[in-house]
C-alpha cells in the first residue's frame, strides 16, 4: 500500500526534481536540523533536572516541617 503523497520514483517529473536537488545544501540543512534537535533535547533535559531539583527541595522542606511539628 502506497501513501497518498508518496512520489512515484519512476515518474519523469520526480526524477527531474531529484536530479535538481542540491545534495550539499540538503546535507547542510540536515546537519542543522540534527543540531537543533540535539540542542532542544539538551534544554529539555536541563529543564527536567531543574524541575526534579525543585520537587526534591519541596519534599525536604515538608519533611523538615513535619519533623519540627512532631518534636
Amino acid at each position: 500500500m502506497k501513501a497518498k503523497n508518496m512520489p512515484n520514483l519512476g515518474d519523469f517529473d520526480t526524477m527531474k526534481f531529484l536530479a535538481e536537488v542540491d545534495v550539499e545544501e540538503a546535507h547542510k540543512k540536515l546537519l542543522k536540523a540534527r543540531y537543533m534537535v540535539m540542542k532542544y533535547e539538551r534544554v529539555e533535559a536541563q529543564c527536567r533536572q531543574v524541575l526534579a531539583n525543585i520537587i526534591a527541595e519541596e519534599y525536604r522542606r515538608r519533611e523538615e516541617e513535619e519533623a519540627k511539628y512532631a518534636a
